[in-house]
């Protein structure tokens, strides 16, 4: 059975399984929706005209699981009960938090995300984004909570022309507000991991001693959500430089961080290299919808240049000739 056949049989199967009441005015719909990366997801709607929430549930996981052996009926009940348990609670969603969506009301709530162009063409096509070299770009989501919890929402280009936002102004202001709206943190990687007290370089006013030096640090931002950003706020790069007194090697982890690494630690960068593109394909170490990019970049203390390394750009000229 095909992705498609199983999505439309377990849309059909799933009234079977839920309260006479709650089948009467259920329309039910499959949509693809274009996620981060690129990944076309199998969503299925579940929509009433007396209720304002209209959850959404993603088929892909479930059709993984019929693949292993679980039937149908049993995947349909699990997403009736589900929906049963969910269905008086909308996602997080601007429409729950306010009405007002003036540029001057969310200003505040806006933060940056660090995207790979070459991953996201489909994601992009739909929203304002600023390239930021080396083959990255940046979008704007907007913080936002209510009584179903917190996240974000992406500005694509429909919100930003409803709302009469400027898009120049937009990421300009961003960028300006990037330190207070989610403040950049570095840290000690090994110090970080085994959950002792790590001091936020960012934050320090000197330079660490040689001694003191770690291997490894963590680029990020306060809630860890979409951290990578962080490397392309105004003066990151330069801060890091004269923290370290060096140059740097800067590994993207996630979306959510980046690696950085000192020159003098004596890694070599293609296997940094390596390290990263393995892991960007092992799901178990770095999810889909997490991954940034396979490039490491090397920033020159002396030019004050952030830039892919020269076997970055071969690898790429390859991928691309694919």
């Amino acid at each position: 059975m095909t992705k498609s056949e199983f999505c439309r049989e377990l849309m059909e199967t799933i009234p079977e399984y839920l309260p006479e009441a709650e089948r009467q005015g259920l329309d039910l719909t499959l949509q693809q929706v274009v996620k981060i990366n690129d990944q076309v997801l199998n969503g299925l709607l579940f929509k009433r005209d007396d209720r304002n929430a209209a959850p959404t549930f993603y088929l892909d996981d479930a059709y993984r699981d019929h693949e292993q052996g679980m039937s149908v009926d049993v995947i349909a009940d699990n997403l009736a009960r589900a929906y049963m348990e969910t269905k008086d609670l909308g996602p997080v969603s601007m429409e729950n938090v306010t009405e007002d969506m003036s540029y001057d009301s969310i200003r505040d709530q806006i933060t940056l995300r660090l995207v790979e162009v070459k991953r996201n063409r489909q994601f992009l096509q739909d929203r304002p984004y600023m390239n930021v070299g080396n083959g990255l770009a940046v979008i704007c989501d907007i913080q936002i909570s209510d009584r179903n919890g917190a996240g974000f929402v992406s500005i694509t280009n429909d919100l930003m022309e409803h709302n009469g936002y400027d898009r120049r102004q937009l990421f300009e202001n961003a960028m300006e507000d990037a330190w207070h709206n989610a403040p950049p943190t570095l840290r000690d990687m090994q110090a970080s991991l085994f959950g002792s007290f790590s001091e936020n370089l960012l934050e320090s006013s000197s330079p660490v001693a040689p001694e003191d030096k770690a291997m490894m640090y963590v680029l990020s931002n306060s809630e860890c959500q979409y951290g990578a950003a962080a490397m392309f706020y105004p003066g990151v790069q330069e801060k890091i430089a004269e923290n370290l007194g060096e140059g740097y090697y800067a590994l993207p982890s996630s979306l959510h961080e980046y690696l950085i690494v000192p020159e003098s630690s004596g890694i070599d960068p293609r296997e940094m290299a390596k390290m990263v593109s393995e892991a960007n394909r092992t799901e178990s170490v770095v999810q889909p919808k997490d991954v940034l990019s396979d490039n490491v970049l090397h920033y020159d203390r002396e030019a004050r240049h952030l830039d892919n390394l020269p076997f970055n750009r071969q690898q790429d000229a390859r991928m691309e000739a694919r």
